[in-house]
């Protein structure tokens, strides 16, 4: 505190002395410099009105004088001063020079000038035009505070840097024009400038500090130049006008809150190679991704709700951890050639994702990659992926198809866990490991296809659990039907059948063996139901023979509700025989699916014809 006293009274000393150092010369103080010729305006001791001149040069003691610099609050709180001209031999404005001069309607900073020094026309609230000679390399902080009348502003190239709160609360300023040659836009430096309407960042700023736009209402849109890397906190926060955001290819950091409350904002076009995670509200709805876009960043666009659609380039190798999570809105996704990982929980919750795409350049699909897409009917796996992940598309209740490549060694814990509708499963020869539970709650699926030879490893009791597997054939290779029946778990499958299996032909004979009826069944189906004259016995009885199904797998024939005879179950009689795709069968891919060629025609593997 002593210190603190000690240099107010050496400030005041120096005040002191400059105003009795100064001379009054056409109504404005000066202080002279003989060894430089020069003069400076300094504060005097009464307020000016109207018109004031400052002059290129002075006399004074029959000498001549250049006039170089405004001194600090020399016009400060001169309410009735209108109207200012500088000389062109001034190179500096000093701090508050013109501040709070609430008359003034106009200035015109003439190319002599290099510097305007802090507040130095604060609060002149009535100036509308503003001229910035192109001599000025520095303009202070707070320089044009609270000019409310301004409407435009070109800040000309020799400017590098904007100070903080420089145009704060000009709320009348609808124009900037910020030179090529600006670096960085200070803390609040067009905070509260409710008239803006656009503005285009140049190439050559690095930084938007904080709050740099903060409450600028009207602005609609922003495009933030190539070179900025990084964007400060409340940098746009409350631009509530704001509709449109561009950003440059070299953000790296996006501050706190930086678009916190823009309202309007719907559309994104993000350039930014490597950029951070930053969520811009879940008002948007549309988000491009540049060509030059590498990474998208985790929990980019993480609960933008009303996400209708996105863009992925083909530049994109990897999408980050939730970048898209919780994005209800989104209905269709593309995932581009060049993308080769998908991060954990990255579509999680898209409730809305029908349609869905992945190219064979994807090499790992993370943990919950698409969990609770509740929405997603199909889902193509491409050959690329080695491994299905834990819980990667569980939930998923409306999905009905999936394709599983032959690339696929594991299958992970409750991959497909409530996938209530799904109907069909083919699990490639790859398939060495199955998580726990990664198949439970399937309560849909009517058949399960294992090309594996050996039944791979099921971790855990429960691989299907609720799975109504004793009503479900299980299709697995023809030398591998014992192996399924006695291993763990797949032995629950009922019936067990070999791949291209396609029903039964059973056959009647008569008490003479001649041929009476020849039946065919298809796959888990009924037997069509025969009513006729079969004399097999000598009273010319009719009988019914009706196939009672798989399991077991019996005929019955009646006569009268009173005789049963009881075929028994393949192969222990001849009276009924399998038929089977064991000899000429051709295996194939067609459309992602394995199908089964034979006698010319192509089957699914449950046995059902392609046409």
């Amino acid at each position: 505190m002593k210190k603190y006293f000690f240099f107010l009274l050496i400030a005041l000393m120096v005040s002191s002395r400059v105003m009795s150092d100064a001379i009054l010369l056409d109504s404005l103080y000066y202080q002279f410099n003989d060894d430089t010729n020069t003069a400076i305006v300094v504060a005097g001791d009464h307020r000016y009105s109207g018109t004031i001149v400052i002059p290129t040069n002075v006399t004074y003691n029959e000498k001549q004088y250049n006039v170089t610099s405004i001194e600090r609050q020399a016009f400060e709180g001169c309410s009735s001063l209108t109207s200012v001209t500088i000389g062109n031999s001034v190179t500096s404005i000093g701090w508050a020079a013109f501040y709070a001069c609430t008359s003034l309607t106009s200035i015109s900073i003439p190319n002599s000038v290099t510097s305007i020094a802090k507040q130095a026309f604060g609060l002149c609230s009535k100036v509308t035009s503003l001229t910035i000679g192109n001599s000025v390399t520095n303009i202070g902080d707070y320089a044009f505070y609270g000019c409310t009348g301004l409407t435009s502003v070109t800040i000309p190239n020799s400017v590098i840097s904007i100070g903080k709160n420089i145009f704060q609360d000009c709320s009348s300023l609808r124009s900037v024009t910020i030179s090529d040659n600006v670096t960085s836009i200070g803390d609040w430096a067009f905070s509260g400038c409710t008239g803006l309407t656009s503005l285009t960042i140049p190439n050559s700023v690095t930084s938007i500090e904080k709050g740099a736009f903060y409450s600028c209402s009207s602005l609609t849109s922003v495009t933030i130049g190539d070179s900025v890397t990084s964007i400060g906190n409340l940098a746009f926060s409350q631009c509530t006008g704001l509709t449109s955001v561009t950003i440059g290819n070299s953000v790296t950091s996006i501050g706190q809150y930086a678009f916190a409350d823009c309202t309007g904002l719907t559309s994104v076009v993000w350039n930014a190679k490597n950029g951070p995670s930053y969520n811009f509200g879940n008002q948007v709805t549309s988000f491009t991704f540049g060509n030059e876009v590498e990474i998208i960043p985790a929990e980019l666009c993480k609960g933008m709700t009303k996400l209708t659609a996105i863009t992925i380039s083909n530049s994109i190798t990897s999408i980050g951890d939730k970048a898209f999570g919780d994005c209800t809105g989104l209905t269709s996704v593309n995932i581009g050639n060049s993308v080769t990982s998908i991060g954990s929980y990255a579509f999680g919750s898209c409730s809305g994702l029908t349609s869905l795409t992945i190219s064979n350049s994807v090499t790992t699909i993370g943990n919950y990659a698409f969990y609770y897409c509740t929405g997603l009917t199909s889902v193509t796996i491409p050959n690329s992926v080695t491994s299905i992940g834990d819980w990667v598309f569980s939930r998923c209740s409306g999905l009905t198809s999936v394709t599983i490549p032959n690339s696929v060694t594991s299958i992970g814990e409750r991959a497909f866990t409530e996938c209530y509708s799904l109907k069909e499963i083919d699990i490639p020869n790859s398939v060495t490991n199955i998580g726990a539970c990664a198949f439970s709650y399937c309560t849909s699926l009517t058949s399960v296809t294992c090309e594996a030879i050996l039944p791979p490893e099921l971790l855990g009791n429960s691989v299907f659990f609720r799975v109504p597997c004793s009503n479900i054939p299980l299709y697995v290779p023809a030398e591998s039907v014992n192996v399924y029946k006695d291993a763990d778990q797949w032995k629950e499958f009922n019936p067990i059948l070999p791949i291209g299996f396609v029903g039964y032909t059973i056959t009647f004979e008569n008490w003479d063996g001649n041929e009476l009826l020849k039946l065919t069944g298809v796959e888990h189906g009924t037997m069509p139901v025969y009513t006729g004259n079969t004399p097999t016995r000598p009273d010319d009885a009719f009988y019914t023979y009706t196939f009672k199904g798989w399991s077991p797998n019996i005929v019955e024939a009646t006569q009268d509700a009173t005789y049963v005879a009881v075929y028994d179950e393949h192969p222990r009689t001849t009276d009924i025989k399998e038929v089977s795709a064991k000899t000429n069968v051709i295996k194939s891919l067609r459309d992602g699916k394995l199908v089964i060629e034979r006698d010319g025609k192509t089957y699914t593997v449950q046995g059902q014809e392609v046409k």
